[in-house]
């Protein structure tokens, strides 16, 4: 019932479950590359390279997907539990993704400026206390 509540949109959570949410997202992004490395090889050791690659692209654009919706969601949600719009995670996404842009394009200086920032806005959102009532996002956590 927690994992349905924590990853599920809309509500509030607070600063513990927003970090096990994540942690609980990591762990399974990991398993899941994992379980594409063994189908990987798999497939590779029996000479099927298009199913290989196939199978991982399909994978990948799964796990990369369910990876954006767990980070959206439990922004959103944390974001809820500060009194502030989910539409904020727009910003907070573009932040992390500009840094990956930056260093893909081999800017050292912006990649380290937005990763900071990042770095930032995330440790903001692990620490920050809630509001302490009931707000029009849903009771306290």
């Amino acid at each position: 019932m927690w994992l349905s509540e924590t990853f599920a949109p809309g509500g509030r959570i607070g600063r513990v479950q927003y970090l096990l949410g994540h942690l609980v997202g990591l762990t399974i992004a990991m398993l899941a590359m994992a379980l594409l490395a063994v189908v990987g090889v798999f497939f590779g050791a029996v000479g099927l390279s298009v199913i290989r690659t196939l199978c991982f692209a399909a994978g990948f654009i799964a796990l990369f997907g369910g990876a954006i919706y767990v980070m959206v969601v439990l922004i959103v949600k944390r974001l809820h539990d500060l009194g502030m719009s989910g539409m904020h995670c727009i910003w907070i996404m573009a932040l992390s993704f500009a840094a990956s842009a930056a260093e893909g394009a081999g800017e050292a200086g912006a990649s380290a400026f937005f990763s900071l920032c990042s770095l930032g806005v995330g440790l903001w959102l692990l620490f920050a206390p809630g509001v302490d009532h009931a707000n029009e996002y849903g009771s306290q956590p």
